[in-house]
């Protein structure tokens, strides 16, 4: 009877570690995987567009403006993307009117973003992950900067037509 519980015992307990090591690959390794490969790309980018979106409305007609901020300077780059984690999430029906794209040399990747979304767009993969706090401060930082510096009001979302 001991032999029986034992062999029980150790069988369940093999059943559970196996559980555990798949349920750790399912919501760690799988994940993380493409969010370092994101990371790796953002940290080693050589320019970084910030593109500011309005959408103007009048009626029922409404127009899209658009100003872009360019970033060059690496010690900037690594300042925007430093110190960040990226957590997956389900899709969402947040609009985007917020990008960010990343280049280096001939590739690029893509992300739409608001206060909640980094949503990341490379070749014909879309990920989806939360917004990392830090960067959107950062973000909105540049956002003020570049307002401050052209005199143009970023206002982030909808407004009525002027």
């Amino acid at each position: 009877m001991n032999r029986k519980v034992v062999c029980f015992a150790f069988l369940g307990i093999l059943v559970a570690a196996g559980l555990a090591a798949g349920l750790y690959y399912y919501y760690v390794v799988l994940p993380s995987a493409p969010a370092v490969q994101i990371l790796n790309f953002m940290r080693s980018a050589d320019q970084v567009e910030l593109v500011y979106r309005h959408e103007f409305w009048s009626g029922n007609d409404g127009h899209m403006h658009e100003e872009k901020q360019i970033i060059t300077d690496r010690a900037a780059i690594e300042e925007l993307v430093s110190d960040i984690e990226l957590k997956p999430k389900m899709m969402s029906e947040c609009r985007h009117l917020q990008s960010m794209v990343f280049r280096r040399g001939h590739e690029k990747m893509d992300v739409s973003i608001c206060d909640y979304c980094f949503d990341v767009y490379f070749g014909h993969a879309v990920e989806r992950f939360h917004m990392p706090p830090k960067l959107y401060s950062r973000f909105m930082k540049y956002s003020a900067a570049y307002e401050k510096e052209t005199g143009r009001k970023m206002t982030l979302g909808f407004e009525p037509a002027p």
